[in-house]
Parts: C-alpha cells; sequence; structure tokens
C-alpha cells in the first residue's frame, strides 16, 4: 500500500515540477521518461518504508500494552485492552473525529476480542 501512494504521489510531483519543460528531443523524452522512472520508484520505496515503520510502530505498542495488561493482571482483557488501547493512542495521533475514534475503537475491541478467543482456543486444544 505504501508503495502504490508513495509512487502516486511521486508520479504526480514529478508531472506537477515538470510540466512547463517539456523535452522537445527524442533524447529528451528518453531521460525525462528515465528520470520519471526512477523518481517514481524512489518515491514508492518511501512510502513502503515509512508504512512499513508505521505499522511496526503499532504492532510495538499492541504487544506493549498487552504485556503491561498480562504484568497488572488483567490476563483475560489483556487482548481486548490492548485493542483498545492502541485504537485510542492511534486515533489521537491522527487526530480522527468523534466518529472515527468509535469506528478505531469497534475495530479494536473487535481485533482484540478475536485475538483472545484465538489464544483461548490454542490454549484449549493443547
Amino acid at each position: 500500500m505504501g508503495m502504490f501512494r508513495g509512487s502516486a504521489e511521486a508520479r504526480m510531483r514529478f508531472l506537477a515540477e515538470n510540466a512547463h519543460r517539456a523535452p522537445t528531443t527524442l533524447q529528451g523524452w528518453y531521460f525525462y521518461n528515465k528520470t520519471s522512472n526512477y523518481r517514481v520508484l524512489l518515491g514508492g520505496l518511501k512510502g513502503a518504508g515509512a508504512d512499513g515503520v508505521r505499522l511496526a510502530a503499532v504492532g510495538l505498542g499492541w504487544v506493549g500494552l498487552e504485556d503491561g495488561l498480562e504484568r497488572i493482571g488483567l490476563v483475560r482483557l489483556k487482548s481486548v485492552g490492548a485493542g483498545l488501547g492502541t485504537a485510542l493512542v492511534v486515533s489521537g495521533l491522527y487526530r480522527l473525529s468523534l466518529r472515527g475514534t468509535g469506528r478505531a475503537v469497534v475495530a479494536g475491541v473487535v481485533t482484540g476480542t478475536v485475538m483472545g478467543v484465538l489464544e483461548w482456543t490454542r490454549e484449549w486444544l493443547r
């Protein structure tokens, strides 16, 4: 996702920056397209890296919240609490509206519940 968004943004930026100086020769068009392709590829890689870092941070926050809740004795609610806490932190960082925060909280609680049920099922099957 980050690569697609980053490359689309880089493509549009390159077009906007170079719209006033279109090449006139065949060699000019070759270098224009070559430069455009390299910039789009680099923008896509930067976007993918940025999304990867964000995803890693969310995962690290989830695990940290889960571990913290387990340490204070809320073992049964650790997954739901981690989902709720992660949703609230992400909502605050992205400054979501009340409606967006509600949706994030519901998604976090549902994800946490599913994770808790899967963990409980794994323990039960052992």
